[in-house]
């Protein structure tokens, strides 16, 4: 019976390998760095600055405003918070032959692109929601065209009204259908509604500054072209931020079916937003000095880059990082400018990471998500966000996010691997719609002094225990590769108990 037992050993064996977490894939690129600065003798090469709300950018804001073409509403809210935001004609029961008309307000602050850039492209896209399970009185029209306007009038982006909830009153200054800033300036026309390129006291330009088509739910709405590229430069130069009204064409708005729903800046967690709104802008500017670097990362690992800048061409410029990517990796790159904290060689390096979120260990990680309408429960805090959690030696950690009042979820952990981590989470405030879902990564690294220390003897104890108890094979692969990664941080740290019991277990498996 020996090739039997042979048999099921190699199958055990494959099992336990299938069991351990596909890698990510290496992230390629080019690092680009800029001391910008007008008159500069260099020309940057086109960089991209990528604005989405989320860990270092909070510059995005976005409302929807809802009332009838006739200056009416049916409901006097401010809608800034909630997890998407709708455009076009509602399809539900109408009141005395009207429906509701949705538009969306929208404002980005510009000001980490040099105001004097000279912008090539601009892009901004929404990811769709998909609707198509919400019980509509008339069916969903196809296609839709989405046009995009510049907001001449100023406008109060809110936080959706009195209780915060976008069920409520306006607050003073929030912007909704008959008013740009309530109790202070209202609409020319109900729904920033007066258009003119010519007359001072419009509320949005008369000319779109760009337009998309949608002809299915799966599609994203991208906006972009010479127009909204232009514009964007203008306001850089005005030293302005960039207020869009989005809307259907005026014929679908008057059609029930038209509407549509996008995932809003609100929606999901902050260390993973690519499902939020993004306004990519590709520019380039005159420069004291410009280098780029490509390379090649592990998931899970960063480099520090020491550019050759001379320290006096830091002086009166604007220092700018960018980078382009090789790979369609599922990690994107991060880049920080490190300044020196004393005269040096190098008066100021460039990290560049593939971590996600970076996290040092012993410390406890909170991932909060906000989620202010909750139809399918009787109280915010009865609804209930899963979080799973992916350590890097492939186990598997469900934790339910605590309610934080009023509307906020936190998903918390103390991770106890070194490395890469991957997590994801979902919810399901309303039926009607697709479960809210996301996903991703944070690295647990190293940390220093007596915090750290601590930290490492908790990680080392909680493997020597669970060693103890019999496992699977996969347990025990995993097992092996968790203490494996902790061998190197014992020795630096000396050590030498917790070593040998670590090498104990070790040398026990096969």
């Amino acid at each position: 019976m020996a090739w039997l037992r042979k048999k099921i050993r190699t199958w055990q064996r494959s099992r336990a390998s299938r069991s351990l977490p596909e890698p990510f894939q290496a992230v390629c690129g080019t690092a680009h760095f800029a001391l910008c600065r007008p008159g500069g003798v260099h020309e940057t090469p086109p960089l991209r600055t990528m604005l989405r709300a989320g860990i270092g950018y909070s510059g995005v804001w976005d409302t929807e405003i809802r009332g009838y073409l006739d200056g009416t509403v049916k409901l006097e809210r401010n809608v800034a918070t909630q997890y998407h935001v709708r455009i076009g004609c509602e399809s539900s029961k109408p009141d005395h032959g009207r429906y509701e008309v949705m538009r969306l307000l929208q404002r980005w602050d510009l000001s980490s692109i040099p105001p004097f850039a000279r912008v090539h492209t601009a892009t901004l896209t929404l990811v769709q929601e998909d609707i198509t399970r919400f019980p509509h009185r008339h069916p969903l029209v196809w296609p839709v065209d989405i046009y995009l306007y510049q907001v001449r009038r100023p406008w109060g982006p809110g936080r959706g009204g009195i209780n915060q909830d976008n069920q409520s009153a306006p607050e003073a200054g929030d912007a909704w259908w008959l008013q740009a800033r309530h109790g202070e300036e209202s609409w020319r026309a109900p729904g920033c509604g007066f258009a003119s390129d010519t007359d001072a006291d419009a509320d949005r330009g008369a000319e779109p500054l760009a337009s998309d088509r949608l002809i299915s739910t799966g599609q994203d709405l991208v906006l972009g072209g010479p127009r909204l590229a232009s514009h964007v430069e203008q306001m850089l130069r005005e030293g302005r931020p960039l207020d869009l009204l989005l809307k259907a064409g005026d014929a679908l708005e008057a059609r029930p079916g038209s509407i549509r729903a996008f995932y809003s800046r609100e929606l999901g967690d902050d260390i993973c937003p690519r499902k939020r709104p993004c306004l990519e802008v590709t520019w380039s500017a005159q420069a004291a000095y410009v280098e780029s670097k490509p390379f090649v990362l592990e998931p899970g690992t960063a480099i520090v880059w020491s550019p050759g800048v001379p320290a006096e061409a830091l002086a009166d410029a604007r220092t700018c990082v960018s980078w382009t990517a090789i790979n369609a990796a599922a990690l994107e790159p991060a880049i920080d400018v490190i300044a020196a904290s004393e005269p040096g060689p190098a008066p100021v390096s460039v990290r560049i990471s593939a971590e996600g979120f970076r996290l040092r260990a012993g410390e406890t990680l909170s991932i909060p998500i906000l989620e202010t309408w909750t139809p399918d429960v009787s109280s915010p805090q009865a609804l209930e966000v899963a979080f799973e959690l992916t350590s890097p030696s492939g186990r598997t950690i469900d934790r339910i996010a605590q309610h934080v009042p009023p509307f906020t979820f936190s998903g918390e952990i103390r991770p106890d691997e070194l490395g890469l981590w991957r997590y994801s989470w979902r919810t399901c405030p309303d039926r009607r719609f697709p479960d809210h879902t996301g996903s991703g990564a944070f690295t647990v690294v190293p940390g220093e002094g007596e915090a750290y220390a601590a930290a490492l003897r908790d990680m080392v104890e909680g493997a020597l225990f669970e060693s103890e108890a019999p496992t699977s094979l996969a347990d025990r692969r995993r097992l092996h590769y968790r203490l494996s990664l902790l061998v190197p941080e014992l020795r630096a740290a000396g050590s030498t108990d917790l070593l040998s019991k670590v090498g104990a277990v070790l040398s026990s498996f096969d």
